[in-house]
């Protein structure tokens, strides 16, 4: 029995020996584990870094490009806005209508041969926003006399009726133009274009700036195409009108007024002349400075839509918030 007992010791002491091993080798291996899995989680770390540091690199290049982008454009537009906003004070101060008469003649020779037409006389009659100008000029001289009367005194009411929508309509762009030139001016500057985004909203501001552009646009196109009722208001005043500009917009009719004997400067008697008047009408400046004003509105407009405002940065270089 002692001899079982001490064969069963050291059988005992080596089960120990092997479970201390097996315990030791587990412990080694979490040890392991924890390294592998800190360094793992240190690289991970150092991945994350430098991708964060690649995307804000990118963000800020991104960001640098827009911006500068943005200015380019904002050039354009208040170029574009400037040229609409002098164009549009032409047309407020400069003829719309015009109907002109002139009279002219051909001398004819004793053979009944014709040579080169001479302007004898002519009445022009201009409007513009205010009122109507008269300008005649006496028969065979270089002399112009010149009538204005508003269309109160002419008691052209119609007239001044329609007038009054063009008056009307090109205020409006004038003034939504004029705001917006000097808030695209304002907008280069990045303090001032900041606090205002950051009190609108980006969203917000593109919205206004649209739809300003959009009325201002609209009202271009109302004041073009209103001003071809003028015919009408001007039959409406004169009712005993038969041609001219109270039957057609624009027309331009050649009469032949056959021959006749008229005095002619520097000539003794009266001459045997072939007599024609020409009768012209139509719109002038002021119409068609507001048609062009429409296309230029409208590229401005584009470009507001495209021009998309950078993102708000006390510093692109450190890409900092304000």
């Amino acid at each position: 029995m002692q001899r079982a007992r001490r064969s069963a010791t050291p059988g005992a002491g080596g089960g120990d020996k092997d479970a201390a091993a097996r315990a030791r080798a587990r412990e080694g291996k979490g040890m392991c584990g924890a390294l592998r899995g800190m360094v793992a989680v240190r690289c991970s770390s150092r991945k994350r870094a430098a991708f964060l540091r690649t995307v804000t690199a990118v963000g800020i290049q991104f960001g640098k490009m827009v911006y500068f982008t943005y200015k380019k454009l904002n050039i354009c537009t208040v170029a574009l806005l400037a040229t609409v906003f002098a164009v549009l004070i032409a047309a407020m101060a400069v003829n719309w209508y015009s109907y002109k008469v002139e009279f002219s003649y051909t001398r004819v020779t004793a053979l009944d041969s014709s040579l080169a037409s001479s302007l004898y006389n002519y009445t022009e009659t201009t409007f513009d926003m205010f009122g109507q100008t008269v300008n005649v000029q006496v028969a065979n001289t270089k002399i112009v006399r010149t009538t204005q009367q508003t269309y109160a005194q002419l008691g052209a009411t119609n007239v001044n009726q329609q007038f009054k929508i063009q008056q009307a309509f090109v205020l409006i762009a004038l003034l939504a133009a004029g705001i917006l030139f000097v808030a695209h001016t304002l907008y280069f500057f990045d303090g001032f274009r900041n606090k205002i985004l950051f009190f609108i909203g980006i969203t917000a501001l593109r919205t206004i700036l649209i739809i300003t552009f959009l009325v201002i646009v609209s009202a271009e196109i109302v004041a073009f195409l209103a001003f071809l009722g003028i015919s009408d208001k001007i039959a409406s005043d004169s009712p005993n009108c038969l041609s001219g500009p109270c039957q057609k917009f624009a027309d331009t009719v050649t009469t032949q007024l056959g021959r006749s004997g008229i005095a002619i400067s520097g000539e003794a008697g009266e001459v045997l002349v072939s007599l024609q008047q020409i009768a012209t009408w139509g719109p002038t400046a002021g119409w068609y400075l507001v048609l062009a004003t429409i296309p230029l509105t409208v590229l401005a407009t584009i470009i507001v839509v495209i021009n998309r405002f950078p993102i708000p940065v006390d510093s692109l270089g450190t890409g900092e918030a304000l």
